[in-house]
């Protein structure tokens, strides 16, 4: 480790600041992340600017990194004090940059600063607020880890296996990336990046595809890549089934990730889903139309464990904290500004209004109902599946239902029956309410009910009466 000291007269802060010397020479050519955020910091406010008064700026220290590499360092104090840096030679690696600063004769450490593989060439950021000490988001991503069953120590418990992340390029995927990359050092854990280009914005995918590339090489990760064409699956379905363009976008790419992780043998699929994108989803259920259900929108691990979404609790604002800290470059989709999309609408005109007329936590009370709602969903879906075994039986036939009863067992539960049963026939996504109060209707006629009666779904599935029962299945049956 090299060291160096100086005091603010003989080294020459006003120099520092100018951006002369080495800090000019290691930016040349890096102008479009001169304004980018920095890399880490203490816990304390962001500086102005370095244009500020030197009286202005907040005391605290200085890196600029690139592809994880120190290529500059400067502290920034005031008269009479006297800063001293411990980094590693310019050019080096940047596992670590550690900073002290002495004060009148008192000192102060700051804590050592991690620097991101996926960083670049930054400059004070220009925004103040709160920050999250790196250690501490880390800390709080591996419980969340631990809870979603990813064991990442080194012992007897720890998880062995290899873990897909999904990375589009842009900031909630790239911090995702990063934090992963902090939180499995050490473990037994391998990381595969995925991407999937969309090919929706001719170079602008190229280039995010790009982008994605590269912050896996410098992170020394294997990087899969998967082509989809959206449109296309449009153009084969009819006007009456055809997918949004967000829809098949969203089909595809699940089906490609899943693909990825099959051929790579990944246990696990992580995606960058955050409190913001739950509270959207569920705020569009209500505007729709959704039941109780509706309302648990996103679970952050799916039903067989492959599927995590680990910052489902975050809030954006965190997510762009832990990227200014640790200076993560990010590309910028400006199809997330494309008014057409419902999403995009709630997102940037509707739900900023909500906030400041009714509630500045709004997404975060959202998140909370969805979490809620999801708990108590677990608990409901038990109580149906003990009370299925006693009026529903899955066979290789279809699925037969009881014929008597239904009148006595109470409209909710009985509506969670009827649901059941067609969730275990395949139609759970073609069912609507109308739907439920039909089949339902039938069902409490029991024995009453004509034997040439059916009931028509969707997928061409009926439900008929039989001579001890109901049987539900494909109309060839």
């Amino acid at each position: 480790m090299q060291s160096s000291s100086w005091n603010a007269t003989s080294f020459g802060v006003s120099r520092a600041l100018s951006g002369e010397g080495d800090r000019t020479d290691a930016r040349g050519g890096e102008e479009g992340f001169e304004h980018g955020p920095p890399i880490a910091e203490p816990e304390c406010d962001a500086v102005p600017g370095f244009d500020a008064p030197l009286d202005e700026l907040r005391r605290e220290p200085r890196d600029a990194i690139f592809g994880g590499r120190v290529i500059a360092a400067a502290m920034i104090i005031g008269p009479g004090e006297f800063g001293r840096t411990d980094l590693r030679p310019m050019g080096q690696p940047a596992a670590h940059v550690v900073v002290e600063r002495a004060a009148h004769g008192g000192g102060r450490a700051y804590r050592a600063a991690r620097c991101s593989p996926l960083s670049v060439v930054v400059s004070p950021s220009r925004k103040s607020g709160p920050r999250y000490p790196p250690a501490m988001r880390e800390s709080d991503f591996k419980a969340t880890l631990e809870a979603l069953g990813v064991g990442l120590g080194s012992g007897i418990d720890a998880d062995e296996g290899r873990l897909l992340v999904a990375v589009s390029g842009g900031r909630d995927s790239m911090v995702l990336l990063d934090l992963f990359c902090q939180a499995s050092a050490g473990s037994q854990i391998e990381l595969v990046v995925g991407h999937v280009n969309h090919g929706l914005r001719g170079g602008e995918s190229e280039a995010d595809e790009q982008h994605v590339r590269e912050a896996a090489a410098r992170a020394g990760l294997d990087f899969r890549l998967r082509r989809i064409d959206p449109e296309a699956d449009r153009a084969k379905s009819n006007s009456r089934s055809r997918p949004t363009l967000e829809e098949a976008a969203r089909n595809q790419r699940r089906a490609a990730l899943l693909s990825i992780a099959d051929e790579c043998d990944c246990r696990w699929i992580a995606t960058a889903h955050h409190a913001a994108d739950q509270a959207e989803t569920v705020l569009l259920r209500i505007l729709r139309g959704t039941g109780p259900d509706g309302l648990a929108a996103m679970d952050s691990r799916s039903p067989d464990g492959r599927w995590l979404k680990p910052l489902l609790g975050v809030l954006p604002e965190e997510i762009e904290q832990w990227a200014t800290q640790r200076g993560i470059a990010w590309r910028e989709d400006e199809s997330n500004r494309d008014l057409r999309f419902a999403r995009n609408r709630l997102r940037h005109d509707w739900l900023p209004g909500l906030a400041e007329s009714f509630n500045p936590q709004l997404l975060r009370a959202l998140a909370n109902l969805a979490e809620a709602e999801r708990r108590d969903l677990e608990w409901i879906d038990g109580l149906v599946r003990e009370a299925a075994k006693e009026r529903i039986e899955v066979g290789p036939a279809g699925i037969q239902l009881a014929i008597d009863g239904w009148e006595q067992i109470p409209e909710a539960l009985a509506r969670r029956l009827v649901r059941f049963a067609l969730v275990e026939a395949g139609l759970g996504r073609d069912v609507t309410r109308r739907h439920l109060v039909r089949v339902l209707e039938f069902l409490r006629q029991g024995r009453a009910a004509g034997r040439d009666k059916r009931i028509e779904l969707p997928e061409g599935y009926v439900l008929r009466r039989l001579d001890d029962g109901f049987l539900l299945a494909a109309d060839s049956v």
